[in-house]
């Protein structure tokens, strides 16, 4: 799923229970096949079971070179922020990352 510059790009708008696997984010120019910020997601598995996030979230923020981590340990990643060159990302940040409660899903 692609985003261009400073927009939120989150699996969760996606479908159900889906966690992000992985990203490109690009600098100045649209570097990630013409997006700012290209994002896989998937269902996730843990213990031989389907697993993946609630609905209880938060979106992290932060600024040029910063590390951002999820807060708590019982969190998935579902969503990057990506900027380019400048603040582009909600609050005038570089960069950010939506954390997630993890959780089994529930059988169908």
């Amino acid at each position: 799923f692609r985003a261009d510059h400073g927009a939120n790009n989150d699996c969760s708008q996606h479908g159900e229970h889906l966690v992000l696997e992985g990203t490109c984010s690009s600098g100045q120019y649209r570097d990630c096949d013409g997006s700012s910020t290209l994002s896989e997601c998937c269902s996730g598995h843990y213990d031989g079971k389907d697993a993946g996030s609630t609905s209880e979230c938060t979106w992290e923020y932060s600024g040029h070179g910063v590390p951002l981590e999820c807060g708590r340990s019982d969190e998935v990643l579902v969503g990057v922020c990506g900027s380019g060159m400048y603040s582009d990302c909600p609050g005038d940040t570089s960069h950010g990352a939506l954390c997630c409660e993890f959780d089994y899903v529930p059988e169908k």
